[in-house]
């Protein structure tokens, strides 16, 4: 597999995203994340270069499905700043697509692209980060392990 289609909601526009997209060293970091966070189910707090955010990760229909959360401070909560689901197959895809689409405002005909493919949706909450361009390297990031992982 050379590509993983990245599909943007809200433009509809797909681009590729090659493995070489991912940044040096950031697998090592993330894949045994991702194990321990499909075990625990709960809100892990991100490797780095991504900590101090966390994720919440789960397996819908075979696909993977990962919500982003700002970390809590003090008395504020986390706040959930992206909703992302990588699907490797059409099958995945299938299981997946009307989970990402829930309350989500899109065009109505809207289709996912040929897998594999990365979905990820913005929450409002990202428009309080400073610079959210970290983002779409994890979302990248994300795909390309959860691939790995599962062959």
């Amino acid at each position: 597999m050379s590509y993983i289609k990245h599909l943007d909601i809200r433009t509809g526009s797909v681009r590729h995203n090659e493995r070489g997209d991912v940044p040096d060293g950031v697998d090592a970091a993330l894949m045994p994340w991702l194990d321990g966070a499909l075990r625990s189910g709960a809100v892990e707090p991100l490797p780095k270069p991504f900590s101090p955010y966390g994720a919440r990760c789960l397996v819908q229909g075979g696909a993977l499905m990962a919500s982003v959360y700002t970390p809590a401070i003090g008395a504020s909560p986390q706040l959930l700043l992206m909703s992302l689901g990588v699907a490797r197959d059409a099958e995945q895809g299938a299981a997946l697509w009307p989970v990402l689409l829930r309350g989500v405002n899109h065009d109505a005909q809207l289709r996912p692209p040929a897998a594999p493919w990365c979905i990820a949706h913005l929450h409002p909450a990202h428009a309080r980060l400073e610079d959210s361009a970290w983002l779409v390297d994890l979302e990248r990031s994300l795909a390309w392990a959860w691939i790995a992982r599962n062959p």
